[in-house]
């Protein structure tokens, strides 16, 4: 994949000991989305219209099944750690993940956040964190949405993403926040952060104007915070790519 697919913004992990004042304006719009999240009945997610009760597979699930060489990836780390070791560092990775997403999204719409910063470290990466939101974005349109589109491919996809905000340029972006053990500027692993948060970008863009013009990947690693941007129609081709994949799968 060629780098020049991506603009990156890279941040320190750690900043002061100090929690920067909110610049970001919280502006939520009412998008007419009837999407809701259920389970199919051999017990994997799904999303489903209301309005016309179709059913709509998962993008994280289609995703995952469709990713051949990260699935290959998987099973030689966790032969190369063992399985033990690779459990404690998932659970870990996942625990950082949710306090990372949780605190980006009370922060950015104004909920007190101090639950989160109970230790200096603790304090000291969410205020990197904070101070990278402040620089990016000038506004909040919804967060936690869920969406569906039915005609990317031979099956009907939905999901639900972190956020859709203004940029201070004046862009309409989709946000997904991802958590990494390393910093993963290329291959696989951002390509599928790509894919995915493409499918957001269109799958919304049917409901709003203007449309989403740029999806950012932002990463949280023991290394640095990476702000990673990218153009939705440069991975369109892809994402209908694998959910054809995903349908021949589920023939």
């Amino acid at each position: 994949m060629a780098k020049s697919l991506w603009t990156d913004f890279e941040y320190p992990t750690l900043g002061p000991n100090l929690l920067s004042p909110k610049t970001i304006l919280y502006e939520p719009v009412k998008i007419p989305i009837t999407v809701v999240e259920g389970q199919s009945p051999e017990g994997e997610r799904i999303y489903i219209d209301l309005e016309t009760k179709l059913q709509m597979a998962s993008i994280t699930r289609l995703l995952g099944a469709t990713d051949k060489e990260g699935q290959q990836a998987l099973r030689e780390w966790k032969q190369r750690i063992g399985l033990e070791k690779a459990d404690s560092i998932t659970n870990k990775t996942a625990d950082t993940g949710h306090w990372w997403h949780e605190f980006c999204e009370d922060y950015v719409v104004g909920k007190p956040v101090w639950k989160y910063v109970d230790d200096s470290q603790k304090l000291q990466k969410a205020s990197s964190i904070a101070a990278t939101l402040n620089e990016k974005i000038r506004r909040v349109i919804g967060t936690e949405l869920r969406v569906g589109h039915l005609s990317l491919g031979p099956r009907p996809v939905g999901g639900r993403f972190d956020m859709l905000v203004e940029l201070h340029d004046g862009r309409i972006a989709v946000v997904d926040f991802k958590t990494a053990r390393f910093k993963p500027k290329d291959g696989n692993r951002l390509e599928n952060y790509a894919i995915q948060a493409t499918f957001y970008a269109k799958a919304v863009s049917q409901y709003i104007i203007p449309p989403v013009d740029t999806i950012v990947v932002f990463q949280l690693t023991p290394s640095c915070n990476l702000w990673q941007e990218s153009n939705p129609d440069w991975w369109v081709e892809k994402l209908k790519k694998r959910i054809e994949m995903y349908a021949d799968l589920k023939k």
